[in-house]
This record gives structure tokens, C-alpha cells and sequence, in this order.
């Protein structure tokens, strides 16, 4: 790497995206500087209504924080970790998909029914 780059990378890693705004780069630094562009948290717009803004300001209080960016991040988490659950609770259904014979899926769909039959 030549110099120039070395202190790009320097300067990407300290100031992130606000280095890389301002930064003048020539195409061939372009690529060492943007990987590092967002190092740190991004903030975005979300729109939600007045109850859900009261919710959550409510929540965040009885955590004692004054806004309530990590209960969004937190959210954001949970929504994505079941959202990958589900797609992999699929895909692990759609693979015993045709393991059964039809005897056995039968005799399967007629014990569901028994059980469903005699609950109350």
C-alpha cells in the first residue's frame, strides 16, 4: 500500500463516514476508504404513531434511559433472529419433505386426527 492509503485507512477508521464525505478520493482509494464508512451505529427514520412513541418512551423509562434507540435495536434483533428461525424451520420441514411412505403418512394424519378428536 502506498502511503497515501495507509493514512486513508487510518483516517476511515477514526472518523468513518464523516471522513469519507468530505475525504477527496481518487477512483483507486475508493474502494480502501468505503469499507470502512460505517463503523459505528446508523442512525434512520422510522415513522410509528403516538402510542407506539409513548410505549415506547414508557419502556425506556423503567430501564432508566431517556430515549429509546435501544429498545428499537433490541426489537430489531428479536424481529430478525425469528424471522431466520422461521425460515429455518421451513427449510429444515421442506427437507423431511417425501420421507415418510404413504402408509406411514396415513397412519401419521389418522393419529393426529385420534388426538384431536379426544381433546376437549
Amino acid at each position: 500500500m502506498t502511503r497515501r492509503n495507509d493514512l486513508l485507512w487510518k483516517l476511515a477508521d477514526l472518523f468513518g463516514a464523516a471522513f469519507t464525505a468530505v475525504a477527496p478520493l481518487r477512483r483507486r482509494d475508493l474502494a480502501s476508504a468505503c469499507t470502512c464508512m460505517y463503523n459505528g451505529p446508523m442512525r434512520t427514520t422510522v415513522e410509528i404513531d403516538d402510542a407506539q412513541r409513548a410505549e415506547l418512551l414508557k419502556l425506556a423509562a423503567q430501564r432508566g434511559e431517556k430515549g429509546f434507540s435501544s429498545v428499537i435495536r433490541e426489537a430489531v434483533d428479536l424481529y430478525i433472529r425469528q424471522h431466520r428461525a422461521k425460515k429455518e424451520a421451513v427449510a429444515q420441514a421442506l427437507n423431511v419433505q417425501g420421507s415418510f411412505s404413504d402408509e406411514e403418512a396415513d397412519a401419521l394424519v389418522a393419529s393426529v386426527r385420534e388426538l384431536r378428536g379426544n381433546w376437549r
